[in-house]
């Protein structure tokens, strides 16, 4: 964790024409603090983004790199937690992201999120999106509904997820 804020904090200078960049936060190590995320928005030739938190490494993702990332295609987010999926303590270590946040990546073609929580609805924006992964999370109903809607979406896969019902 200590390596991914010094990258962070670099990403404002000599790093803006950085393409990829992955981030692992072991499970001993503080959380990745937002303050620290936040700095990647200055990253705006980035085309490939991963972060992986495992144990109780939770980290809160700011919504201002992902409005910045205009070149994104492929985003992974993953938040490997102790738990059983399901159960509130699984729940309260699960990672959320806003789908208007994600509104910005209108290049993206790859979305990987793994125990992390989509909320909202899928964006209209996401007409290049081809591949869609989902695990270990809770999605809303409205998100399930607004996939028809990605002419792109050619592989979907959706594993160990809660996927809530809405009724009418």
């Amino acid at each position: 964790c200590h390596t991914s804020a010094a990258v962070c904090a670099q990403a404002s200078g000599e790093l803006a024409s950085l393409t990829a960049l992955t981030i692992l936060a072991a499970s001993a190590a503080p959380p990745v603090a937002a303050s620290d995320l936040v700095r990647l928005t200055s990253l705006i030739a980035l085309q490939s983004f991963a972060v992986s938190a495992t144990g109780s490494c939770v980290l809160c993702f700011p919504a201002e790199p992902l409005t910045s990332w205009r070149q994104l295609t492929i985003l992974q987010l993953h938040m490997v937690s102790p738990g059983v999926p399901g159960t509130d303590d699984f729940e309260q270590r699960c990672l959320s992201v806003c789908g208007e946040h994600l509104a910005g990546c209108t290049a993206l073609r790859c979305l990987l999120l793994d125990g992390v929580q989509l909320l909202g609805k899928a964006p209209a924006t996401w007409q290049h999106l081809k591949q869609l992964c989902i695990r270990h999370a809770k999605q809303d109903a409205g998100f399930w509904s607004e996939l028809p809607q990605l002419p792109c979406l050619a592989s979907l896969e959706a594993a160990w997820v809660d996927a809530a019902v809405e009724r009418s």
